[in-house]
C-alpha cells in the first residue's frame, strides 16, 4: 500500500481519535480506581493483591487496569451501577481499526480478565521494564 497525502491524513485523524478514546478511557479508569479502589476491582476480574508479593503488586501498571477496564467492561459496570452510560461505540471501532495489525501479529488473547501476574508478565500484557513511575506512583495510592 503506498501512503498518499489522503492515506496519511486519515492515519492521523483515526490516531488522534485513539489518542482522545484512550485518554478518555483511562480518565474513566481512575475515577473507578478512585471510587472503588484497585484491590476491589481486581478482585472483580479474579485477581488478588493479598496474594502478591510486594514486587507483584509494583508490577501491576495503569496498562493492566486500562485493560481491565476497556471501553466494554466500563460501559457494563456504568449499565450495572445504573450510571449514565456512554457511547463508546465509534471510540471502539476507532481503536479497533488501528490495533487490528497489532492483534492479528500478537498471540490471540481473552483479555486480561483472570489473567494471574505471571501469566500477563508472560504475555506481554505487563513489561516491567516499561511501567513508569508514575504508574506506580499512582498504584500505590490504592493498593
Amino acid at each position: 500500500m503506498n501512503i498518499t497525502s489522503e492515506n496519511a491524513v486519515e492515519m492521523q485523524k483515526l490516531s488522534a481519535e485513539a489518542r482522545k478514546a484512550n485518554n478518555k478511557k483511562r480518565a474513566e479508569a481512575r475515577e473507578l480506581i478512585k471510587s472503588k479502589g484497585v484491590k476491589a476491582l481486581l478482585e472483580e476480574y479474579g485477581v488478588s493483591i493479598d496474594k502478591m508479593s510486594a514486587q507483584q503488586k509494583t508490577e501491576i501498571s495503569m496498562h493492566l487496569l486500562t485493560e481491565l477496564l476497556s471501553a466494554e467492561h466500563l460501559m457494563k459496570l456504568k449499565h450495572s451501577l445504573r450510571l449514565e452510560e456512554l457511547d463508546y461505540k465509534h471510540e471502539l471501532e476507532t481503536l479497533a481499526k488501528l490495533n487490528n495489525q497489532v492483534l492479528q501479529v500478537n498471540q490471540p488473547s481473552e483479555g486480561a480478565t483472570g489473567l494471574s501476574i505471571e501469566q500477563a508478565l508472560a504475555s506481554g500484557l505487563i513489561n516491567k521494564d516499561t511501567i513508569s513511575m508514575n504508574d506506580v506512583n499512582v498504584l500505590s495510592l490504592y493498593v
